[in-house]
């Protein structure tokens, strides 16, 4: 019964960062023929809001006995992003903030993933090896970038303590800026009614949820099989198939 049907929208959100602007784009046009949650996806977001509580709840208590005292601050703060035309191009939320004593004031967000997904996950880098956890750590970097804070964390739920991994924004400017540009041109693609051109990466379309509907890439399908005559390795295979044995 929690499941909602899926809309339209005029921006791209922050926990959507995609490699592939024609998907970005797609996303926000043809949003609403997207389906529905499935309830096993509702029940991992519920689990993953549940333990963000938790995670929350303990960080709360943490800062009352830290050498640095700190305490958790705001939730689900709404930001945006404009483009360089003064169009709002991404939106998002971010979890909420830790304001140490007589320090900065840090953002931070939590993530509860698969174990199978963040098990090899050390630092902050590794969560772009996934397509699976970019989007996260875009998300976290578009706040940074939106409010110029230099220090953010993210926290990466684990079994037993979680990872708390730190995010220097001047260190992943050109994979904020990537994600801002590819946003625009999303954005140009929605006014002109021109989609972007297909990305270049057969395993990012087969991913998309759009793939073998609204949009069927001639690259993503595979090239088929290749022909060649050549005597000389005939000869070898056929040799190799006497002496197998």
């Amino acid at each position: 019964e929690e499941s909602r049907p899926q809309t339209k929208r005029d921006y791209i959100y922050a926990s959507a960062a995609r490699d592939c602007a024609r998907r970005m784009t797609l996303e926000m046009i043809e949003g609403d023929k997207l389906p529905p949650w499935e309830p096993s996806q509702l029940a991992n977001f519920r689990r993953g809001k549940d333990r963000e509580r938790e995670i929350k709840a303990d960080l709360d208590s943490a800062g009352r006995f830290s050498s640095t005292p700190f305490e958790v601050i705001g939730s689900q703060e709404r930001f945006e992003i404009k483009d360089r035309r003064g169009r709002i191009a991404i939106v998002g939320r971010v979890e909420g903030f830790l304001k140490f004593r007589g320090g900065p004031t840090v953002p931070y967000e939590i993530k509860s993933w698969s174990q199978n997904v963040t098990a090899r996950i050390s630092t902050f880098a590794d969560l772009f090896h996934s397509p699976w956890t970019k989007a996260g750590a875009h998300q976290l970097l578009a706040y940074m970038y939106a409010k110029n804070c230099e220090l953010g964390l993210f926290i990466l739920d684990r079994h037993g303590l979680p990872v708390i991994l730190p995010v220097v924004l001047t260190e992943w400017l050109e994979a904020m800026e990537g994600f801002l540009n590819r946003a625009e041109a999303a954005l140009d693609a929605k006014d002109s009614g021109v989609l972007p051109d297909y990305i270049q990466d057969a395993a990012e379309c087969r991913r998309c949820p759009f793939f073998g509907s609204i949009c069927n890439p001639p690259t993503a399908h595979g090239e088929g099989a290749t022909v060649f005559t050549d005597p000389e390795f005939e000869a070898k295979v056929a040799r190799w198939l006497e002496t197998k044995e």
